[in-house]
C-alpha cells in the first residue's frame, strides 16, 4: 500500500476491509431514537434487549461507581429508571460502537475515553452557547453523536494503516505540529476526513459527518455546518488538556482560535462553560471500565 492516502482511497478501502462492518441493527435503531421526544422507555428497553451483551453492559455501567447507590439495578428497566432515558440511550450507543472498529485494546480504551469526554463536553458547550444565541437550533443528541464519532478516523488510521500512523506521529513530534497537520502533509488526508468517510459509509446524518470532517479545518466547513464543527473543536481542545483524555493530537485552545469568531463567544466567556464540560466528562468517562470489559 502506498504511504499516501486520499479520501478516494479511504472510501474504496472501506468497502473491502472485512473487519469494518456495517453498524449493528441495535445501534442503528438506538441512533434512530435519539432526538425523538416521544420515544418510550419500553421501546428503548426492547431495542437493548435484542443484544444480550449490550444489555448486560448497560446494567453493569448503570451500577458503576459514578452512579452507585444502595440499591443496584439488575435489569434494563431498572437502569432506565435509575439514570433516565437519555443517559441510557447514549450509553448503549457507546457500548454498541465500542468494538465496531477493532484495534489494540490499550489504544481503543484511550480512544473511547477521549471520545466520550468530548461527546459530553460538546453537549454542555453547545447548550450554553445556544442559550445565549436563541436563533441557533441545537439537537443535543446530534452534537453528542458528533462528539462520540469525531475522531473515529484516528482509530481507523491506527488499526488499519499502522505504518502511516507511526510516520505521522513521528513527523508531528519532530516538527512540533498538530497531528492533523502532519497527516495532511504526509498522507494528503486528515483523520477528520477518514472518519467522515466511515460515518457516511454507516449512513449516519450529514451533520455528524461534516462535524467530524471539519473539526480541525473550520474555515473549510460549509456555512450551515460551521457552528457545529466549531463547538466540537472547542470540546476536543478542552478535553486534550486533560492527560487522561489526550490522544496526543497536539491541539490547544488559543485566544486567536477561529472558532471564537464562528460561534460569537469570547475565550473568557468560555472558561466557566469549559469547566462544567470537564466535570460532566469526568463523571461520564468513569463508567468506561464496565463498558470495555468482556
Amino acid at each position: 500500500m502506498s504511504d499516501v492516502l486520499t479520501a478516494e482511497h479511504i472510501r474504496e478501502n472501506l468497502h473491502v476491509l472485512g473487519d469494518l462492518p456495517s453498524l449493528s441493527p441495535v445501534v442503528t435503531q438506538l441512533i434512530a431514537t435519539l432526538g425523538q421526544e416521544d420515544v418510550s422507555v419500553g421501546e428503548v428497553e426492547a431495542i437493548i434487549r435484542r443484544d444480550p451483551v449490550i444489555a448486560a453492559k448497560v446494567v453493569s455501567s448503570a451500577n458503576a461507581a459514578a452512579y452507585a447507590s444502595h440499591t443496584p439495578t439488575t435489569s434494563i428497566r431498572g437502569a432506565l429508571m435509575k439514570l433516565g432515558l437519555l443517559r441510557i440511550r447514549r450509553m448503549a450507543v457507546l457500548i454498541s460502537l465500542y468494538n465496531a472498529v477493532p484495534g489494540r485494546q490499550e489504544f481503543q480504551e484511550a480512544f473511547w475515553r477521549h471520545s466520550l469526554a468530548v461527546a459530553h463536553a460538546v453537549d454542555v458547550i453547545a447548550r450554553h452557547l445556544a442559550a445565549s444565541r436563541p436563533g441557533i437550533g441545537v439537537n443535543p443528541d446530534m452534537v453528542f453523536l458528533a462528539g462520540l464519532m469525531h475522531d473515529i478516523g484516528l482509530l481507523v488510521l491506527a488499526s488499519h494503516y499502522p505504518k502511516q500512523y507511526t510516520a505521522v506521529g513521528a513527523l508531528a513530534g519532530e516538527r512540533g505540529i498538530p497531528l492533523w497537520e502532519a497527516e495532511v502533509e504526509l498522507l494528503k488526508v486528515d483523520h477528520g476526513e477518514i472518519g467522515a468517510c466511515l460515518i457516511e459509509h454507516w449512513s449516519l446524518a450529514e451533520e455528524i459527518a461534516h462535524a467530524a470532517r471539519y473539526h480541525h479545518r473550520l474555515t473549510l466547513a460549509p456555512p450551515e455546518h460551521r457552528w457545529t464543527a466549531a463547538v466540537l473543536h472547542f470540546a476536543d481542545a478542552t478535553c486534550c488538556d486533560e492527560p487522561s483524555w489526550d490522544l496526543g493530537e497536539g491541539i490547544a485552545l488559543t485566544a486567536d482560535d477561529p472558532g471564537i469568531e464562528m460561534t460569537g463567544v469570547s475565550l473568557d466567556a468560555l472558561v466557566p462553560i469549559l469547566e462544567e464540560a470537564r466535570a460532566e466528562a469526568r463523571a461520564a468517562t468513569s463508567v468506561l471500565e464496565s463498558v470495555g470489559s468482556s
